[in-house]
C-alpha cells in the first residue's frame, strides 16, 4: 500500500502531497446509535477525526521556523485529502476534511496533525428562504451546495415533496436530518466526503459479504439504549393565512438619524404561530420626536421589507431628511405565507420509553402512523448489532463505507450462525500498526438493517391470492 495527504496549504486549490513523511494514521467515523438518548429523534451522525503523524527533523511543521516553506500557512482549517493505493492502482479516498491542529514533537522529530471531516463544515448555522413545492432530494442538495460541501453528492431520488419548506435557526446538519428523518431515509456523511442518501423504499443493490477476513476477537452488544416501547410521530398541517394579516407591530420608536440607515429583524407571528411568509407588506410613520409630538417626517424615511428564513422578516429604514428622525409606528402585514401547526400525535405501543420523531414536513396521518409501527417495531426488541475487526485485506477493509449493507457469514464462538443476517455500517475505523502503512486494524460498527427487504412495505393476508406490498 502507499499512502497520500494532501493538504491544500495555500487555500488556492493546489493540494501538495505529505505522504511520505506519514508513518501512524488513525481515522474514525461512525453515529452513536440509532435513536437519541432523550428519545427526541433519531440520532444524528457525529464528526469523523483524523489523527496523523509524521517525520519533522526538518522543522517544516514547526510554526516557529520561519524557514519552513510551510510557514505561513500552519494554521487550522486548511483542507486535506487522505488516500491509499491498496495495490493495482485502486486508489481509494478515506477522508476528507480539515486541519485542526498542528504539534511538532520535540526532540523526536516528529509532528502530530489532528482534522475533522468535512461534516463539520455542516455544523455552521445555514438558513433559507421560504421555497414552495420542492422535492426532498432537492432540498437536500440545496442545503449540500449553499452550506459549502466541497465532497461527493450522492443523493437518491426523495418519496416527499415539500410544500413549503424553509431554515432558520438551525445548522445545516440539523437541516439535512429533519428532512431526512421526515422520510426515514437511510444516509451518511461519509469519512470520504460523500454524502450519501436513499430514501426509505431503497433495496440496497449491493451487500458486501464478510466472512474469512473477520478476525476471531470479534465481539457483539445489544443496544439497549436504543430500546423503545413507544413511538409517537408528529402529523403538522400547513395553514395559509389570510392576505393583509398583521403579523408584527411595533413597541418602540426606532431612531433613524439624518442620512443613515438603521436595520431591525422581527418575528412574524398570527397569534402564538409563527408565520412563513413569502411577501411581505409595511406600514410606517415617522417624527422628529420619539413619542410622536413632533413633525411628521414619514416622506423623508422610506422603508423596504425583506422576507427572510423561517418566520422572521428585516426591515431597513433610511432617513433621506436634513434632522434626526424617529419611526414612531410600523406594522407588518402578510401577503403571501402560512402557519406550519402540529396537528396531532400518531401512537404506538403503550409503554414509558418514548422515541418522539416530530418533524414539520410529516403531513400525512397514515403515513405517520406507519411509521410509528414500523419504528416501534424495530427499536422495541433491542435487536443486535456488533462491532468485527478486519486486518491484512486492505481491498476490504478500505472499501466498506458507512451505510453500506453488509452479511456475517460466520459462525460465532458459541455456534451461532450469522449467515443471512443483514446489517447497516454505522462506524468505520481504521488503525496503523506498523510505520510503513503496511499493517491496518479495521473495525466496523453494525447496526440492524432497517430498509425494504427488514419489513419496511407491509404485506397484506394471503386471501388477495397474492403477498400484496403497499408502499408507504
Amino acid at each position: 500500500m502507499s499512502w497520500h495527504f494532501e493538504v491544500d496549504w495555500n487555500d488556492d486549490g493546489n493540494w501538495v502531497d505529505e505522504g511520505a513523511r506519514l508513518f501512524d494514521v488513525q481515522v474514525r467515523g461512525n453515529r452513536n446509535g440509532y435513536v437519541r438518548l432523550d428519545g427526541g429523534g433519531l440520532m444524528g451522525w457525529d464528526v469523523g477525526r483524523l489523527v496523523v503523524k509524521l517525520t519533522n527533523n526538518d522543522g517544516r511543521y514547526d510554526y516557529m521556523n520561519s524557514n519552513s516553506p510551510l510557514y505561513a500557512n500552519l494554521r487550522p482549517g486548511k483542507r486535506f485529502v487522505l488516500k491509499v493505493d491498496v495495490g493495482g492502482g485502486s486508489e481509494v479516498i478515506v477522508m476528507r476534511g480539515r486541519i485542526t491542529d498542528i504539534t511538532p514533537v520535540w526532540p523526536a522529530g516528529n509532528a502530530t496533525i489532528k482534522g475533522e471531516s468535512i461534516w463539520a463544515d455542516m455544523l455552521r448555522n445555514y438558513e433559507h428562504q421560504v421555497e414552495r413545492n420542492v422535492a426532498g432530494d432537492d432540498v437536500l442538495r440545496m442545503i449540500l451546495a449553499e452550506a459549502g460541501w466541497w465532497g461527493d453528492v450522492d443523493v437518491g431520488g426523495s418519496l416527499q415533496v415539500l410544500d413549503m419548506w424553509t431554515v432558520q435557526g438551525m445548522t445545516a446538519a440539523a437541516a439535512l436530518q429533519s428532512v431526512i428523518d421526515a422520510e426515514l431515509g437511510a444516509w451518511a456523511p461519509r469519512l470520504d466526503g460523500t454524502f450519501w442518501f436513499r430514501n426509505r423504499h431503497y433495496i440496497s443493490d449491493e451487500t458486501k459479504v464478510l466472512g474469512d477476513e473477520l478476525r476471531w476477537d470479534k465481539t457483539w452488544r445489544q443496544p439497549w439504549k436504543d430500546v423503545r416501547d413507544r413511538v409517537r410521530v408528529g402529523v403538522h398541517e400547513l395553514v395559509d393565512v389570510a392576505s393583509g394579516t398583521e403579523v408584527w407591530q411595533s413597541s418602540q420608536a426606532v431612531a433613524v438619524p439624518a442620512g443613515l440607515a438603521r436595520t431591525i429583524e422581527v418575528e412574524m407571528r398570527s397569534g402564538n404561530d409563527m408565520v412563513w411568509a413569502e411577501a411581505v407588506l409595511v406600514d410606517y410613520e415617522a417624527n422628529s420626536a420619539a413619542d410622536g409630538s413632533g413633525v411628521d417626517m414619514t416622506a423623508d424615511v422610506t422603508a423596504t421589507v425583506e422576507a427572510l428564513a423561517g418566520h422572521v422578516a428585516r426591515l431597513k429604514f433610511t432617513n433621506n431628511g436634513g434632522g434626526d428622525a424617529y419611526v414612531v409606528r410600523v406594522s407588518l402585514r402578510v401577503q403571501v405565507g402560512a402557519v406550519n401547526r402540529l396537528a396531532l400525535m400518531v401512537a404506538a405501543g403503550d409503554g414509558d420509553d418514548e422515541l418522539v420523531i416530530d418533524e414539520p414536513w410529516i403531513d400525512d396521518a397514515n403515513v405517520a402512523r406507519d411509521m410509528a409501527y414500523f419504528l416501534l417495531d424495530r427499536v422495541s426488541e433491542g435487536d443486535a448489532g456488533g462491532r468485527v475487526h478486519l486486518r491484512n485485506c486492505p481491498e476490504v477493509q478500505f472499501g466498506i463505507r458507512e451505510g453500506d449493507k453488509v452479511e456475517l457469514d460466520v459462525v460465532t464462538r458459541y455456534g451461532v450462525s450469522l449467515s443471512g443476517r443483514y446489517f447497516r455500517v454505522r462506524g468505520v475505523e481504521h488503525k496503523s500498526r506498523d510505520r510503513n502503512l503496511m499493517v491496518f486494524d479495521t473495525f466496523l460498527e453494525l447496526e440492524p438493517l432497517r430498509e425494504l427487504d427488514e419489513g419496511l412495505y407491509w404485506i397484506f393476508p394471503v386471501q388477495f391470492g397474492v403477498n400484496t406490498r403497499l408502499a408507504w
